[in-house]
C-alpha cells in the first residue's frame, strides 16, 4: 500500500508541475517576462525621441527614465509603468512617446509572436547645435 501511495503522490506532483509549466508558457494574450523560458525580446521598429517638457528644457536637464510595459504581438505597448523616474514632468512625456512607438513583437519558444513584459529605456538628450 505504501508503494502505491508514494506512486500516486509522485504522479500528482508531476501532473501539478506540468500543468503549472504549461500555464506559465507564453501565449499571444498572456504576457510573460521577456528573456525567460525561451521567450525573446521585442525590438523597436519606430521609436522617435520623446518631446521635452518646458521645465526640463529650461533647466537643460538630460537623463534616462526606465519603464516597464507589456508589448503585444501587434507591436503596441500597454500597461506602461515607471520604474526609474526623472523630474520636470518627463515621466508623462516618456509614457506619451512609448504609447506611439511600434515594436517588432517578441517570439515564444514556438516562434509565434507573444505578449511580453519588458523593460524600456527612454533617453532625454538635448540636441546640440
Amino acid at each position: 500500500m505504501a508503494f502505491s501511495r508514494n506512486w500516486l503522490t509522485a504522479c500528482f506532483c508531476l501532473a501539478l508541475f506540468l500543468s503549472v509549466k504549461v500555464h506559465s508558457q507564453a501565449t499571444a494574450d498572456t504576457p510573460v517576462r521577456a528573456g525567460k523560458d525561451g521567450v525573446g525580446f521585442a525590438s523597436c521598429l519606430s521609436c522617435p525621441d520623446p518631446t521635452y517638457s518646458a521645465e526640463a528644457r529650461k533647466a537643460k536637464f538630460e537623463g534616462v527614465l526606465l519603464l516597464e510595459a507589456v508589448v503585444h504581438p501587434n507591436g503596441r505597448a500597454t500597461d506602461i509603468k515607471v520604474t526609474k523616474t526623472l523630474p520636470y514632468g518627463l515621466e508623462d512625456k516618456a509614457i506619451e512617446a512609448v504609447k506611439k512607438w511600434r515594436f517588432k513583437p517578441a517570439r515564444g519558444p514556438d516562434g509565434k509572436p507573444v505578449a511580453v513584459i519588458t523593460p524600456i529605456e527612454v533617453t532625454f538628450r538635448l540636441q546640440r547645435n
